[in-house]
């Protein structure tokens, strides 16, 4: 379908991550500790979207497939963004420059952007082949809000995507509580809303940047 349109930014993304990459076994190599070694996971993570996306993209599946793969991307995709909540753990240190801890972590952090963006495009263009603009905008929109929530479950209640099935229980109970008693949580509404614009912001500013360079 439309998949080999994304290959020259992935390839380009790629590089991006090597960067990171190479920045983050430099420190470890002089450093000698572990500190932000968590990006190798977390990056990760914010791949798996892409990988979701991609398989849609490839060709048409049976629908159950296709649902199990479209619930697997949403499911994943907060992993992305949230690599911007762990700018929280930077902090000047004495054993490595602090100009290159800024690197590592505005640039990981921008991995994580970009790995989210290019997965929503690919999405947006197989959501694209079933259904009308307005409604594809909407379901596209829903899961930039449902994003924002992810990562506050991520980032303060401390659930991660598998706990849907090896923690389903309190997790359940969490999300119902937050629903049916917002007021008792304006922390979670209020990162909820916040995050999830701001997101939506910046993936449609990204949007109407690619269409200037088209007359």
């Amino acid at each position: 379908m439309k998949q080999s349109k994304y290959n020259a930014l992935l390839r380009m993304l790629s590089v991006s991550v090597v960067f990171t990459f190479v920045i983050l076994i430099i420190r470890i190599f002089f450093t000698g500790n572990l500190h932000y070694a968590n990006y190798f996971w977390n990056i990760f993570l914010a791949s798996i979207p892409v990988l979701f996306a991609s398989l849609l993209l490839k060709r048409n599946w049976h629908l159950l497939l296709s649902a199990f793969f479209f619930v697997s991307w949403l499911l994943f995709l907060p992993n992305a963004p949230y690599l911007i909540t762990d700018l929280i753990h930077y902090e000047p240190r004495k054993d490595f420059p602090g100009w290159a801890d800024i690197l590592l972590v505005t640039s990981a952090s921008w991995n994580g952007l970009l790995l989210g963006f290019i997965s929503i495009m690919m999405i947006e263009d197989w959501l694209s082949i079933y259904f009308k603009k307005n409604l594809q905008n909407l379901i596209v929109i829903v899961c930039l809000a449902l994003t924002g929530y992810g990562i506050y479950l991520g980032r303060y209640l401390r659930y991660n995507t598998w706990d849907i099935i090896t923690n389903p229980v309190p997790l359940f109970y969490d999300t119902m509580s937050t629903i049916m008693a917002p007021f008792h949580h304006p922390r979670a509404w209020g990162f909820t809303i916040l995050f999830g614009s701001m997101y939506a912001i910046f993936y449609y500013t990204l949007r109407q940047l690619s269409t200037m360079r088209n007359p």
